[in-house]
């Protein structure tokens, strides 16, 4: 038997909307948050003062760094596979709404940081985060069991 063009294209149509593994999550979660302490690092020996105007907390540590990246993703992530696990189309909604997120959240770092080193490497751990969460919720290829 052979498939037509016609029946094949289903298939190609569905590919998109497949479930993520949410352990390539964790891991892309992990590896974020590490870049993000080098981000830190880096930013930190380049004079970035790591202080901001706002009134939750004046000063970004280390550990804050980290657990802002960890915690955002595998809560979001979790939330988005038990979403996803009933309507499969979800994860690539979430995927690229989590990125526009990132990119978008880019620009407060500017507005609250008292210098522009720190202002930069703040944006840059807003797009570490962001590449995470897409890659993370990228397409397994497969149809989960």
């Amino acid at each position: 038997m052979t498939t037509t063009p016609a029946a094949a294209a289903p298939a190609r149509a569905a590919a998109g909307s497949r479930p993520f593994r949410y352990g390539r999550l964790a891991i892309t979660a992990v590896i974020a948050a590490v870049a993000n302490t080098l981000v830190f690092a880096v930013g930190s020996a380049a004079g970035a003062s790591m202080s901001i105007d706002s009134p939750a907390y004046s000063q970004i540590t280390l550990v804050m760094s980290a657990v802002a990246t960890l915690l955002p993703l595998l809560v979001a992530g979790g939330a988005t596979w038990l979403v996803a696990r009933r309507f499969p189309g979800f994860r690539r909604i979430a995927q690229w709404l989590g990125l526009a997120v990132a990119l978008l959240s880019m620009i407060s770092p500017f507005v609250v940081a008292q210098d522009s080193a720190t202002a930069v490497s703040l944006a840059a751990m807003h797009l570490v985060a962001g590449a995470a969460w897409f890659f993370g919720l990228a397409s397994t290829g497969r149809r989960a069991r």
